[in-house]
Parts: structure tokens; C-alpha cells; sequence
């Protein structure tokens, strides 16, 4: 379900960003950010099943 909102949002974002721009940079810098607070939150879960 978040993949199916993910792909709404970004679908709807791009020409938006792009009008408001002029160009794709500023799209392709928000997936940048989102993308690596979505690695460092990724790398923060732990499994239930992960010895310590």
C-alpha cells in the first residue's frame, strides 16, 4: 500500500517540480534526500530474530 502512495505522490511531484523550476534537478535532489533518509531509517530496523 505505501508503494502504491509513493508512486502517486512521485507520478503527481515530477511535473509539478518541474513547473515550479523549470527543470528536473529539483526533482531528482528530493528523491536523492528521500532515498537516503530511507537507507538510514532501513538501517536502523532490527529483525526480532537477530541475536545481540
Amino acid at each position: 500500500m505505501a508503494g502504491n502512495f509513493g508512486s502517486f505522490v512521485s507520478a503527481n511531484a515530477f511535473p509539478f517540480l518541474n513547473r515550479q523550476t523549470g527543470g528536473a534537478a529539483a526533482y531528482f535532489a528530493a528523491v536523492a534526500v528521500l532515498s537516503g533518509a530511507a537507507a538510514v531509517c532501513w538501517t536502523g530496523m532490527r529483525s526480532p530474530f537477530a541475536t545481540s
